[in-house]
C-alpha cells in the first residue's frame, strides 16, 4: 500500500453494500476504487453546491439592477440583429 492511501473500515447496510459489489462487478473495478470515485464525486458535488450557494446568497444580498439588466439585453439584441439567420 502506497504512503498516499489510507486503509479504512466502514459499516453499511446490507442492501448498500450489495448494490455496490454489483455495480463493480460490472464496472470491473475494485471495491476501493468504487469506493473512492463515489467520494471524490461526493465531495465534488458539496464544493459545486457551496459555489451555489454564495452565488445565492450574493444575488439576494445584490440582486440586479433593472436599469443594468435592460442595458444588457439592448446589447443583445442589437448583436443579435447583426447575426445572418438561416
Amino acid at each position: 500500500m502506497s504512503s498516499q492511501t489510507v486503509k479504512v473500515a466502514i459499516s453499511m447496510p446490507k442492501r448498500s453494500f450489495k448494490a455496490l459489489e454489483g455495480i463493480r462487478h460490472k464496472l470491473s473495478v475494485s471495491r476501493s476504487a468504487l469506493i473512492d470515485e463515489a467520494v471524490r464525486y461526493w465531495l465534488e458535488s458539496k464544493k459545486r453546491q457551496q459555489l451555489v450557494d454564495r452565488y445565492e446568497k450574493g444575488y439576494i444580498e445584490k440582486p440586479e439592477d433593472v436599469h443594468h439588466i435592460k442595458g444588457l439585453q439592448v446589447i443583445q439584441f442589437d448583436a443579435l440583429s447583426k447575426e445572418e439567420w438561416k
